[in-house]
């Protein structure tokens, strides 16, 4: 042993005085740095710097009671790294056996990283564990890593060590464990202790009994490190000396690199088990120069403790210190926002960088806008820091963005909703140690980005795919940015939103135990969401429809039942949900009989009193007082989920009631809040005695012929009796509904054909590009995604249901004056809305064709409008098959909204005096190539619920289905001739098969792709199930496994038309037969089109399967 005693006496006396003031740390000589080359692995720095920069600080702390700042030279700390192997009884035989050690300890940080480069250096593997493992995960880790050995501290972590051992003795008697004790501040920096134990015997041996420099292999375990666990057990993740090298070459790291002034940063809140610390802590300073601020060490003796980060203690070491820059975590960067003196400090750093979680958007602007210089890192244990903010001129205020490291070789892969996973794709400079990609060396994040709408090389982190909830109507809520605004407010300590496979999305919250509540007194929790309601109504802001929160799903935390943490401190949601199952249960249970003390019944049951009532329902579920009686609910602010609780508040409402019986004849089905969508039409229904209900109801055709008068052309601004025949070249097409199913075809076509100049793309703006919804889109449908890139294209933001299409006057021109064609796809598709519903699509159709008619060249532009058959649903089959011409009756198309619109529509073209053709068409199946058929359409709902349910349904009759390929060829044909259009056209399938045929071929690809047997059964049979189901679900359970339940209605109407179907030949269900002798002669494509064959319908169930849609 040497003499350490004798060492520490010599070193109070060499000109590394510790105790120093070192206010020149900024202003010291740029030093000499390690290349980035391979050439050098990390232990390996500490001899470089021990030898070039040797009395350079690379860390400084601001100890209490001292005007001065301490530092720590790159001599003095490779010292003491020095004596880890003597200290822990590490001899050079075992050293050079290369032994996993495990490090469990709670300590100071610059004892920590002393051990993990002392471990380094001496050629052993360093193992850093959170000591907030369970020790059933810390054993994991050692057994997975092959650890026979673990560094803790026993005195301040005495449960932790004795579950460990104790785990080990029960689960494997024969694995050995030796435990060794963490040197304290004494021992490695005898300095800064009050109280040094330094044995006489003891000190460091000379770097010849260690390890020489050199002697390190690029591909050998450098450490190892660990996963979160937030999925399981954390994983043990080795990483290589190579890729250590490489994670400091990354972007993220490199900016700090011979920084002038030399980069000061504090990372002190870091805990130095974490992958991040590794690299800022030690892998910074040590290849890059930086200095690292920590806080001062303060474990003199086994039960002392490290420093307990906090937002005031960080902020002081980083004005005492005077750092130049900090990394931090969310966390604090919430609480300084709020702080004006932090904001000041902070402002003065040349950067604030933050990582391990997302920043909420307000909290970041009001920091950016105070002066704040804020860069995001993102990273992985897996992967590396891979992302950080850009530092490009212009992309200051882009903070929420980061800019990914190419040379990773990062891929985005499109999920299919606008989101991207981040995947890593090894190169063979670069192997990944950790692989997760079947057949291919790469690795999968599950993060999930979105693009700059303008910037192609920024991305935002938005949330993990295993965050994601998925709802039974297969729209996807990501929970992270809700999560974020909520677990902002100060009376909450946690957040984790639930939902999956339901119809919408809960929130469970964790109130802090100053202001937590007794959960099962319902008053206190009434209380409570609507004290919280305006952070959750935050919240909802920015959040689609089908994402908000409601106060019926709000669910609070018991007191003695606290959410579960993972290592990181962060809230795992799988198990947080595992933990209250029966909570979340509950709570969609008590949804149906949901009574909100602040909007009890009405006071009577008479018009007035309803209405009000309703009217208060409506401004508590839109957040909008502004809301009035009279006006569409559904252009006021409503949406379909909103919808939904509304009819359930109502229903419950009426339960409740003590007179119940005298409402049994008002039905409150899902489809009746879309036929009343006004408060007041909705108050006359539900009050409406036995004997008026019937006359209450306007009928639909007055409806429709309202409609009609409202947004018919009167004038006639141009003579169209003389129209002369367009040119068939250099076309210029505006298209509706690009992104869209049909649409995405229509545009491949277009880009592909010669003779079209330019392609203008109207789709309404969103947060995900135009140009990414495309891409994804034309994946999705196989379609070329080259063709995107063709110099022609044009997308543009609108909003046609505005004056001026919501274009600027500047484009509303040029479209006026360049376009030839205009073809209409775009629509919403909903059969439950009623006819009111879309005046929106019928006003913005009404806009187009305003458009076309203001045009110089009006009388040779072609307007060709995508229609329904739908527009036939009360069709009198005595009278024929449904013509090719403008049925003006508004009695044949009465019915479901969605058809009514849709006629509506077709008569409003034929008074605009255009060349117009209203182009009705049938049931569009999957695409030719993918068989990509929208999971949410009608058909992959029925056969999902069929799964279920037990059964498939036969029915007599054909169907005329055509793919989208097939429709997109048809439209183009009649886009290019330059005839007179009629005012309407069919387009079905010229050769239909039976609806036999294809359930048949649906029954046997269940069995191939999914391995599901399942009979079929007559659909009066199947539909009787579905009503069982129907009856006995509480609407948000069950819909996962049976979707047909939210179509209950449209299902109700084909059982009622499968009735009258007698013979083979006629169309299933009841559906009339359309004419369609002009379209054949018009486009021979439809006239040569070949039926639909059992590979085209393997493809559809291969795509459903794809897509997940039996997953549940």
């Amino acid at each position: 042993m040497y003499n350490i005693t004798r060492l520490c006496v010599s070193l109070l006396h060499t000109n590394f005085c510790l105790s120093a003031r070192i206010s020149g740390v900024m202003a010291a000589p740029t030093p000499l740095l390690p290349a980035l080359d391979w050439s050098i692995t990390l232990p390996e720095t500490l001899l470089f710097h021990g030898k070039h920069n040797p009395d350079l600080p690379v860390f400084v702390f601001a100890r209490d009671g001292s005007q001065n700042i301490s530092a720590v030279t790159y001599r003095r700390f490779m010292n003491a790294c020095r004596r880890i192997p003597d200290l822990l009884g590490i001899t050079r035989d075992e050293a050079k056996t290369r032994p996993v050690i495990a490090i469990v300890a709670n300590t100071d940080t610059l004892i920590y990283h002393t051990i993990v480069l002392g471990l380094m250096l001496a050629g052993a593997v360093p193992f850093p564990i959170s000591p907030r493992n369970t020790p059933e995960a810390v054993v994991h880790l050692i057994k997975r890593s092959g650890s026979h050995r673990i560094v803790t501290t026993s005195a301040t972590l005495p449960e932790l060590k004795g579950g460990i051992l104790s785990d080990i003795a029960s689960s494997d008697p024969t694995w050995a464990l030796c435990a060794s004790e963490a040197p304290l501040l004494g021992q490695l920096f005898p300095e800064y202790s009050d109280v040094p134990k330094i044995e006489e015997t003891t000190s460091p041996s000379p770097p010849s009994e260690i390890i020489e420099a050199g002697t390190f292999n690029l591909d050998d375990t450098a450490l190892y490190l660990h996963s979160s666990g937030s999925t399981g057990l954390p994983k043990a993740i080795p990483r290589t000396h190579r890729e250590m090298v490489n994670y400091i070459k990354f972007p993220t790291t490199t900016v700090y690199r011979a920084r002038k002034p030399r980069v000061v940063m504090a990372c002190m809140e870091l805990p130095p088990f974490h992958a991040m610390a590794i690299v800022l802590q030690i892998g910074v300073p040590f290849f890059h120069g930086a200095c690292s601020v920590l806080f001062p060490p303060q474990v003199e003796t086994p039960l002392s403790v490290p420093v307990v980060p906090s937002p005031d203690n960080v902020m002081h070491h980083i004005e005492r210190t005077k750092a130049n820059g900090c990394f931090t975590i969310p966390t604090f960067l919430h609480t300084w926002a709020h702080d004006k003196r932090a904001i000041e400090i902070l402002r003065t750093l040349n950067f604030v960088a933050f990582g391990g979680g997302a920043l909420s958007a307000p909290v970041g602007d009001a920091l950016y806008n105070g002066g704040v210089k804020l860069r995001a890192v993102y990273g992985g244990t897996e992967f590396g820091a891979a992302g950080i903010s850009s530092t490009r001129a212009g992309d200051e205020s882009d903070w929420e963005y980061l800019e990914v490291n190419g040379e990773d070789n990062p891929v985005f892969v499109a999920q299919g909703d606008g989101t991207y996973e981040l995947q890593f794709i090894s190169l063979d400079d670069h192997p990944r140690s950790v692989c997760n990609i079947p057949g291919v060396r790469g690795y999968a994040t599950s993060d999930l980005f979105t693009p700059h709408p303008t910037k192609s090389h920024l991305w935002k982190v938005i949330g993990r795919i295993d965050d994601v909830l998925v709802h039974s109507s297969g729209e996807k809520t990501v929970p992270p940015p809700m999560e974020f605004v909520m677990s902002g407010s100060p009376y909450v300590s946690g957040v984790v939103m639930f939902g999956v496979g339901r119809d919408q999305p809960g929130v469970l919250i964790e109130l802090k135990p100053e202001h937590a509540i007794d959960i099962a007194n319902q008053q206190q929790v009434a209380k409570m969401r609507n004290f919280l309601w305006p952070v959750v109504h935050e919240a909802n802001q920015g959040a689609p429809a089908f994402s908000k929160i409601y106060k019926e799903l709000i669910v609070f935390a018991a007191k003695d039942k606290p959410l579960p943490r993972t290592p990181k401190g962060t809230t795992p949601a799988k198990a947080t949900w595992k933990l209250y199952a029966d909570e979340i249960e509950a709570a969609y249970s008590d949804a149906n009989a949901f009574l909100d003390g602040d909007l009890a019944a009405p006071t009577s049951w008479v018009f007035s009193d309803v209405s009000g009532w309703l009217l208060s329902h409506v401004h508590d579920l839109c957040s909008d007082t502004s809301i009035t009686p009279h006006g569409n609910l559904f252009e006021q602010g409503l949406d379909s989920l909103s919808a939904t609780i509304l009819r359930r508040r109502i229903l419950s409402t009426m339960r409740s009631l003590e007179d119940e019986s005298a409402l049994t004849h008002v039905e409150v089905a899902q489809s009746t809040l879309y036929s009343y969508p006004t408060v007041d039409a909705l108050a006359a229904y539900l009050t409406a005695s036995r004997s008026d209900t019937g006359s209450i109801e306007s009928t639909r055709t007055n409806a429709m012929d309202q409609m009609i008068m409202k947004y018919s052309f009167t004038d006639s601004p141009f003579d169209s009796g003389v129209s002369s025949p367009a040119s068939a070249q250099d076309i210029v097409v505006l298209l509706t509904g690009s992104t869209g199913s049909l649409g995405s075809h229509v545009l491949e076509g277009l880009l592909r054909d010669a003779n079209v100049a330019k392609v203008y793309t109207l789709n309404r703006p969103s947060s995900i590009p135009s140009a990414a919804r495309h891409m994804n889109r034309f994946q999705d449908k196989g379609l070329d995604v080259e063709l995107l890139a063709s110099p022609k294209l044009v997308h543009l933001a609108s909003d046609y249901s505005t004056d001026n299409l919501g274009l600027s006057s500047q484009q509303y021109d040029e479209l006026k004056s360049s376009v030839d064609v205009i073809i209409h796809t775009a629509w919403r598709l909903d059969f439950n809305m009623s006819i009111e519903f879309f005046e929106p699509n019928i006003r913005g159709t009404h806009n187009l064709a305003a458009l076309a008619r203001a045009s110089s060249h009006a009388e040779s532009i072609r307007f060709i409008f995508t229609s329904s058959i739908g527009v036939a649903q009360a069709w009198d089959m005595s009278l024929g098959a449904y013509p090719e011409a403008l049925v003006t009756d508004s009695k044949y198309a009465q019915g479901v909204g969605y058809g009514e619109a849709k006629y509506v529509t077709e008569r409003i073209l034929a008074t605009s005096g255009l060349n117009s053709a209203s182009v009705r068409i049938g049931q569009i199946t999957g695409s030719e190539s993918t068989g990509a058929w929208a999971t949410s359409d009608w058909v992959p709902i029925l056969v999902k619920s069929s799964i279920a349910l037990g059964a498939l349904p036969t029915v007599q009759g054909n169907i005329s289905w055509l793919s989208s390929d097939a429709v997109s060829r048809t439209i183009l044909n009649l886009a290019r001739s330059n005839q007179r259009y009629p005012r309407a056209l069919n387009i079905v399938h010229p050769d239909p098969i039976t609806w036999n045929s294809m359930i048949h071929h649906v029954q046997q690809s269940l069995q191939t792709e999914c391995g599901v047997a399942i009979p079929v059964v007559p659909y009066q049979e199947w539909f009787s199930i579905l009503d069982k189901s129907f009856t006995e679900s509480d609407n948000s359970s069950e819909m996962t496994k049976i979707p047909a339940i939210k179509l209950y209605d449209f299902f109700y109407q084909l059982s009622q038309g499968a009735l009258g179907v007698t013979t083979h030949t006629a169309e299933a269900f009841g559906s009339p037969e359309l004419a369609i002798g002009h379209m054949k002669s018009l486009s021979q494509s439809l006239a040569g089109l070949r039926p639909l064959a059992k590979h085209d319908i393997q493809r559809w169930v291969k795509y459903w399967t794809r897509e997940g849609l039996f997953n549940h």
